[in-house]
Formats: structure tokens, sequence, C-alpha cells
């Protein structure tokens, strides 16, 4: 939706993944964070998601970040991008 309404903006879309309870009750608490009902705390789930992410940051000409907070780097990029 900010990728549509914010057209012709510099937008940066910020991907972090969220592999625990723990984390998850973070961003819901601290962040005030919405998740999608299908969202899961899995490494798959999250790299599928940020795919998606990514691609629709492509289809609008933007940019993204990634703060792989608490997770495996390397696996998560590998995962990420292929």
């Amino acid at each position: 939706i900010y990728a549509e309404q914010l057209e012709g903006s510099e937008l940066f879309m910020g991907i972090s993944p969220v592999t625990s309870e723990n984390s998850l009750n973070y961003w819901k608490t601290r962040n005030n964070v919405i998740f999608p009902k299908r969202f899961k705390t899995t490494l798959v789930f999250n790299c599928e998601l940020g795919k998606e992410i990514v691609n629709i940051a492509r289809a609008h000409n933007q940019n993204v970040y990634l703060m792989p907070i608490k997770t495996p780097v390397i696996e998560y990029l590998t995962k990420l991008f292929n």
C-alpha cells in the first residue's frame, strides 16, 4: 500500500526476520507491528515473506534494507536471494 501511495518518492522498506515468539511479542508490543494472519516464526517463512517484499520494492522501483537481528546471516541471505 505504501509503495503505491508514495509512488514518485524514494521509499526504503525494512525487512527484519522475526523467528521466535519472544521476538514476535517484542515487535507487537514495542513497535505496534501488525503481522499477517498467515505469519509464522520460521526462517523459511520469513525468507518467503522477505522475497515478496523485495519483489514489491522492485516492481515500484523502491529500496529495501535488511535487519537480520539474531538471525544466522549467511543462511538468511542465501535463502532470501535464492
